[in-house]
């Protein structure tokens, strides 16, 4: 679950630099520079979280059907990433 844990790790360093920038005045960091590495950050979790989603569709569902099941699983996971209901 290393994509998990890359997307998370980036999440919560975005989160952090944003809040020490918002909550402190003294800091002399130009705003251009923290909003770059917030961005930064903010492209690898949305990386990881590309991989994250193959890595579940790809291998994991593979691995807990059968052949009959997994057009079904397979449709199922996709109408999850569209936000729709099945």
């Amino acid at each position: 679950m290393v994509p998990l844990f890359i997307q998370n790790t980036s999440v919560a360093i975005s989160a952090v630099l944003l809040t020490i920038i918002l909550m402190d005045d003294m800091i002399e960091i130009p705003v251009w520079a923290v909003f770059t590495v917030v961005t930064f950050f903010s492209c690898i979790a949305i990386l990881a979280s590309v991989g994250l989603m193959n890595v579940i569709s790809r291998d994991w569902v593979v691995e807990i059907s059968d052949d009959d099941e997994l057009t079904y699983l397979n449709a199922w996971l996709r109408s999850i990433d569209q936000g729709k209901k099945f």
